[in-house]
């Protein structure tokens, strides 16, 4: 089985038994965007990414991140915004090596709701 993409891009479909967006069927899973650190998807950044999601939207709005590492901090302000990629450990990571005055947040998550199973891994930058 195949993953359908909302782009126009048919390179960026991905097989299903990569990964599991919980309660949802695998066939019922659009992606809207691919990131890939070398340019040769929709997007490089995690955040460019996030940056083209909609402000206001009903339907989830699904970015695919393939493997790498991104060092960025990923700010997410818009509602509906799933990170997916491959289930498996150190495919990809996301960090952030900023440090505040004599703390560092290591992993704060915010919002109305967390998947926290959509093999994508977030670590300190420290």
């Amino acid at each position: 089985m195949m993953i359908l993409h909302r782009g126009g891009r048919s390179k960026a479909l991905v097989l299903v038994r990569d990964y599991s967006i919980l309660d949802t069927s695998p066939e019922a899973i659009l992606i809207d965007v691919v990131v890939l650190q070398d340019g040769t998807e929709n997007y490089s950044t995690v955040t460019a990414a996030i940056d083209t999601a909609p402000s206001s939207s009903e339907h989830r709005y699904v970015i695919y991140i393939r493997r790498g590492t991104y060092n960025e901090g990923v700010f997410v302000e818009k509602p509906n915004v799933v990170f997916i990629g491959p289930l498996w450990l150190g495919y990809h990571i996301i960090t952030d090596p900023t440090v505040a005055a004599n703390f560092t947040v290591t992993l704060l998550i915010e919002g109305d709701s967390w998947l926290s199973s959509t093999g994508i891994s977030y670590k300190s930058g420290l």
